[in-house]
């Protein structure tokens, strides 16, 4: 078996990091989905709390995705 160049490691770990994007983004809008769900239904606020959380989670699904990619392309 070859051994990995340090080219190929950072390449690898620089996929591994931008493939976890997807579940980063869909947890963040999920959740606070979810929370906007629940608050909704506690303080009658429909559709008010979903649509807040909804573009909560939105917004930091964009910040996360913003900082990786800044992340991953500093250390080019």
């Amino acid at each position: 078996m070859r051994q990995r160049s340090e080219d190929e490691n950072r390449a690898l770990v620089t996929a591994a990091r931008l493939s976890s994007l997807g579940l980063y983004m869909g947890l963040c809008i999920g959740l606070c989905s979810y929370l906007g769900l629940l608050a909704d239904q506690r303080w009658s606020l429909a559709p008010l709390g979903t649509i807040l959380g909804f573009v909560l989670g939105t917004a930091a699904a964009f910040y996360g995705l913003v900082r990786e990619i800044s992340r991953v392309s500093s250390k080019r």
